[in-house]
């Protein structure tokens, strides 16, 4: 009886486990990504950054910036979203890949803003991915704002 249970769901074990390894290697080189890219960009401050604009800075040009980003879900998370789903409770596991997408779409709105002093009015906006009956496999987030270059910021 041992043996036809573990002949049966001994390849569903090893998928689970390998897609929770390789999920959380991916994750982890995408935070560190992260956090070596919002510090190269932190001098672009964005809405919710508490700095403001000198009112006698002139303002040369704005344009408007966005930033998009669609992170996945790897099976493991979505077994265990599945049994959330079943059983009721926070589905924690697909909490990583919504923080992810929306600090990697303000990231790349950041970085299409190339030069400029700060970001106004920025927005952020999250889109579930599903394929299939309700089956969530990701999220897609864009952010965009209006990009403010000073005059001093052309010229130097």
């Amino acid at each position: 009886m041992l043996e036809h249970l573990l002949d049966e769901y001994l390849p569903l074990l090893v998928m689970l486990l390998g897609t929770f390894l390789t999920g959380m290697i991916i994750e982890r080189r995408h935070y560190a990504s992260i956090l070596r890219r919002e510090l190269a960009t932190a001098r672009i401050h964005h809405l919710n950054s508490g700095k403001k604009l000198d009112p006698k800075a002139r303002i040369s040009q704005s344009r408007l910036v966005c930033g998009e980003a669609v992170i996945s879900v790897e099976f493991f998370r979505w077994f265990v979203g599945l049994l959330h789903s079943l059983l009721g409770g926070t589905m924690r596991e697909y909490e990583t890949a919504l923080d992810r997408a929306r600090r990697e779409a303000v990231l790349r709105m950041k970085e299409s803003a190339k030069g400029a002093s700060a970001i106004v009015n920025v927005r952020v906006e999250h889109t579930p991915i599903s394929y299939g009956l309700s089956r969530f496999s990701g999220v897609e987030a864009i952010a965009w704002g209006t990009a403010i270059y000073l005059e001093e910021d052309r010229a130097g």
